[in-house]
């Protein structure tokens, strides 16, 4: 694995690929170039440089909002992350989604019949243009995958646009691409929120996706309680305290699947999510908590388990709103990342969204987590 930050997107795919080509003992099989958007649209995916990357007998590139890996975090900056995989055998498959608006769960079926004979040793790496597909219907799709690993991330395009990616220097704009990768011997995964739960509340009045009642109090008079000094800025309170929700009907809310409030009607005291509420449902308000997202980072390294030298590799999927956002000083949450790989090679991928297993299911949406998957 490699990361350049030249400003010449075609240099910085050529020189991050020849990096990670120079670590192989082997030639590659397969080299996928993340590419931030920051580098600009789909044009430079399909680039002369792509097609030899790494030396690979199959070359990828596709668009992420940023990458993150030893050298810190790059989510503003130009930057390109590779990922060279060789040796024998290297067992992977790709599988392009397009013209998916609509069909989002549709994904999962066509990829239990593309990728035949999945397994729990393999993970699903899913690069899903965020304005194209609704990620709830994308994540409960892809949970159709079990029992494989899902790591998904959302991206937004450059400036706003559509998000793109290229197999061997064919461009495709917009929908997923889905690549098999199948561990050696083993895989681990481990999620690290960065939210601290409040109480838990029960939904007793909604509008649509509009939360009325909590436990028949106004739920606008709650979100105010749980945001305490922060209410005297509205629009800080709606970043910093968010909505945990359950992962399966009737259950408790789960730190990973935090969700936004993207709206306050004062009149009649309701917030709203992105997603309709149902009355019954269990929640909880959920602070950004920086001391919280680290010790998770921690955490998962713990449940990743111990590694040799050189053994295997790593990949994360973090959230935009994570690294200097959240922590207030960039390069935080790489050094907790690459204590959590101890020393394998990893990179990480930044997006809007991520999608990985939590405790109630294989396949969820995630956001304000870093999911972590190594594969040895």
């Amino acid at each position: 694995m490699a990361v350049d930050k030249a400003l010449d997107s075609a240099r910085a795919i050529e020189q991050a690929g020849d990096a990670a080509r120079a670590s192989l003992a082997e030639p590659a099989a397969l080299a996928i170039a993340f590419v931030g958007t920051a580098h600009g649209g789909g044009s430079v995916l399909g680039h002369s440089n792509v097609s030899g990357l790494a030396g690979a007998g199959v070359c990828v590139a596709v668009h992420v909002e940023g990458v993150i890996s030893d050298t810190g975090e790059h989510a503003a900056a130009p930057a390109v992350g590779v990922l060279a995989l060789g040796g024998d055998p290297v067992r992977f498959d790709l599988h392009s989604f397009d013209h998916a608006r609509g069909r989002e769960d549709e994904l999962g079926q066509e990829l239990v019949a593309s990728f035949a004979d999945l397994s729990s040793d393999d993970l699903v790496l899913v690069i899903a243009d965020a304005h194209d597909l609704d990620p709830r219907s994308l994540a409960t799709g892809l949970s159709r995958c079990e029992p494989a690993s899902v790591l998904g991330v959302g991206v937004e395009g450059p400036a706003g646009r559509t998000a793109a990616y290229a197999i061997d220097g064919e461009i495709s704009e917009g929908g997923a691409l889905a690549i098999r990768l199948r561990a050696p011997s083993s895989l681990r995964r481990a999620l690290a929120p960065a939210t601290s739960l409040g109480g838990t509340r029960t939904v007793t009045k909604t509008r649509g996706n509009w939360i009325v009642d909590l436990d028949g109090v106004s739920a606008l008079e709650e979100f105010r309680d749980a945001a305490g000094a922060l209410w005297d800025d509205e629009r800080r309170a709606m970043r910093s305290v968010l909505v945990a929700l359950p992962g399966l009907p009737g259950g408790e809310p789960e730190p990973a699947l935090a969700r936004g409030v993207v709206g306050i009607d004062q009149e009649h005291g309701a917030i709203a999510l992105a997603e309709p509420a149902e009355v019954g449902q269990r929640l909880a308000f959920a602070r950004r908590d920086a001391l919280v997202a680290r010790e998770a980072l921690a955490a998962a390294g713990e449940r990743l388990g111990p590694l040799a030298e050189g053994e295997g590799f790593g990949l994360a999927a973090s959230c935009r709103a994570r690294g200097e956002a959240l922590f207030g000083h960039a390069g935080i949450e790489s050094g907790y990342l690459t204590r959590a790989f101890r020393s394998v090679p990893w990179l990480g991928l930044i997006g809007s969204y991520q999608i990985a297993g939590t405790r109630s299911a294989t396949s969820n949406l995630l956001t304000h987590t870093a999911a972590l998957v190594r594969l040895v």
